[in-house]
């Protein structure tokens, strides 16, 4: 019998992420060693102790110092130590005076990234979430006034690029993707990611290419990576070329995205032929050339498991997942070509498998907004107060960065206090305990299942891509005012020492990184390899990354050889 026509779920009805506008959240800025501060209209905070404190204040009295404000957000400032759970965390002689005023709603202490904490007052059932500076103003230690000044001109420059009156975000991560979906052109319909699809994509594919071509304890140990360099090698300087912004200056297309279509080893093969400049993964099996002297170009995981390294062996068999911007550049070298007594032979790809993706401008609109932020925190401060320019382009910078990341990010890890495994909630599977300097158990974190609640923003596909544009580009990367490419590739093997991302390090300068003005390629775009520093020598060649830091801070710190030019 027929009947009327069957409604969609919301599953199945397409639906497109809207952005939301932010709340424009009380906040209060508090130094994290004296607790005075200021408020959201710029007055003067003083902090509130408890106990017989008279100088330094512990956790519970900046949280009631934000509280007696009114503020939901406190943001803290100065010189946060690195270690969350020297502050975050109260110790035994602080915990009745916490326990007896503020509950955990939860923590994040991952390590390596800034803190943050929700907690909630015991008697108003208030709640403060508190943040440090740092999670938008990495590498400065700001004072409150500076922290305050930051947020607001921050916003003001967003909000004129995008043309809203919006509050900024608490997070660089919640704005990015915020703006993202704000920016995001009609045409792309910003489908959900197919969980199993995005997983596959996320567990086989590396961000950035950390490479060590000096034989040692930094090279890599596998055998298929061959280090050209010895350890004792005299070098006459020390040069440093980096990329400049390159994950906004690699977008210069249509990235892709969602949906995915799976295939198999003939539809992959086909795929690459008809179009290898189609967004998709392949899954390949190939052999590195005999005549190969170069560095590796496809990204394949490590023996261990863990890591992610690039071949370069001549005669080795891998077989990895490469973008396909990685294997058309690996073609385009000659990785299909064999050298035989006869003559050239072919050394064919093995194609297992693909991923395709929509061919759709997924990422290219977000990309330039950001750029003309940056654009115009140059125009108003750059000649004004340089450091407050920098400090403005370097969040802007961050804020996209930590947005791509997010979008192909493992679930978040929740930190919760807790005084009895007894009080941990049943239906969290796993957790890892945490404990105090004494052994005491203090907290527990486990993962939050985020892209279950949140598939919109979990687009693992777009951040892969970019990631490996971002590696392509290091490796070959236009020239300006020519169609040449060059990059690492184009490095005689014993004068590059490493690859650290889009970083590279070199014992001679490479003509292109200069400033188009002095014969280079460098006409100051983004996505451009340029010379950040050279350091004269002779030098012993950096033996460790360690090495290696330590020579790159003063190479940059010594700046650039100005060339001489004729008067006349």
């Amino acid at each position: 019998m027929s009947g009327a026509p069957t409604q969609k779920t919301d599953q199945e009805e397409p639906r497109r992420p809207a952005p939301r506008k932010p709340a424009d959240v009380e906040t209060v800025w508090l130094d994290i060693d004296t607790g005075a501060g200021v408020d959201m209209d710029g007055r003067e905070v003083l902090p509130i102790l408890g106990g017989r404190r008279t100088k330094k204040p512990i956790l519970s009295d900046l949280l009631t110092t934000a509280l007696h404000h009114h503020a939901r957000r406190l943001v803290v400032c100065g010189q946060v130590p690195d270690h969350a759970e020297a502050w975050l965390l109260p110790t035994d002689s602080q915990r009745e005076e916490f326990d007896g005023t503020w509950t955990t709603r939860g923590l994040y202490l991952r390590s390596g990234s800034p803190a943050r904490g929700r907690f909630t007052h015991t008697a108003t059932k208030a709640h403060v979430d508190l943040h440090v500076a740092a999670e938008w103003f990495g590498g400065h230690d700001l004072t409150p006034v500076q922290a305050r000044w930051s947020t607001r001109e921050l916003a003001s420059i967003i909000n004129q690029v995008v043309k809203r009156e919006w509050a900024l975000m608490d997070r660089p991560g919640a704005e990015g993707i915020n703006l993202w979906k704000l920016l995001a052109p009609d045409s792309y319909d910003m489908a959900p990611m197919d969980p199993d699809i995005g997983a596959l994509i996320a567990s086989t594919s590396p961000q950035h290419r950390y490479e060590y071509l000096v034989k040692g304890p930094s090279s890599c140990d596998c055998g298929d990576c061959l280090a050209p360099i010895d350890p004792d090698t005299q070098i006459d300087q020390f040069c440093y070329v980096d990329g400049r912004f390159m994950y906004a200056g690699s977008v210069t297309g249509e990235v892709g995205a969602a949906p995915a279509t799976m295939l198999d080893g003939p539809g992959a093969q086909d795929l690459f032929a008809e179009n290898p400049y189609w967004p998709a993964r392949y899954h390949i099996r190939f052999r590195i050339p005999s005549w190969w002297t170069g560095i590796g170009i496809l990204p394949v995981k490590h023996p261990d498991g863990k890591r992610w390294h690039w071949p370069n062996r001549p005669g080795s068999v891998h077989e990895t997942w490469a973008d396909a911007s990685e294997l058309k550049l690996a073609v385009d070298q000659g990785y299909t070509t064999e050298a035989a007594p006869e003559g050239p032979v072919d050394n064919p790809v093995e194609f297992l498998g693909g991923i395709k993706l929509s061919k759709v401008n997924s990422l290219r609109p977000y990309a330039e907004a950001v750029q003309r932020m940056i654009a115009e925190a140059r125009r108003r401060w750059a000649d004004k107060n340089p450091t407050a320019a920098g400090i403005l382009e370097a969040a802007l910078k961050h804020m996209y960065r930590v947005s791509i990341g997010q979008m192909a990010s493992h679930n978040p890890v929740t930190t919760t206090t807790v005084l009895d495994s007894g009080d941990i909630p049943r239906d969290i599977a796993s957790f890892t305990t945490l404990r105090d300097a004494k052994g005491h158990r203090v907290a527990y974190q486990y993962e939050t299942e985020r892209w279950h609640r949140d598939p919109d923003t979990w687009h693992p596909e777009i951040a892969s891509r970019l990631w490996a544009l971002s590696r392509v580009r290091t490796l070959s990367t236009p020239i300006a005012g020519t169609r040449l490419k060059t990059g690492a590739l184009s490095i005689p093997e014993e004068q590059l020492i490493a690859i650290h991302g889009d970083a590279i390090y070199t014992t001679q300068v490479p003509v292109w990184s200069l400033p188009v003005e002095a014969g280079g390629g460098d006409d100051g775009r983004d996505g451009r390899l340029r010379l950040k520093g050279v350091l004269p020598g002779p030098l012993t060649v950096p033996a460790t990354r360690a090495d290696r830091g330590d020579l790159s801070e003063q190479a940059e710190a010594h700046g650039i050889p100005i060339p001489e030019t004729d008067d006349a």
